[in-house]
């Protein structure tokens, strides 16, 4: 299973990580920011097997 989240979204990766996802990637300049930017995205992934 794999799913994005923002970098900054601190009580989800801990939220995540609590379920034994683990960082895999980034996708650049995934999500809108503020001020026209852009903001990563973490890929994270679980193995359901």
């Amino acid at each position: 299973m794999h799913l994005e989240v923002r970098p900054s979204n601190h009580a989800a990766i801990e939220l995540y990580r609590s379920l034994d996802f683990a960082e895999v990637g980034r996708r650049p300049r995934y999500y809108p920011a503020e001020n026209d930017s852009r903001e990563d995205a973490l890929i994270m992934t679980l193995s359901l097997v």
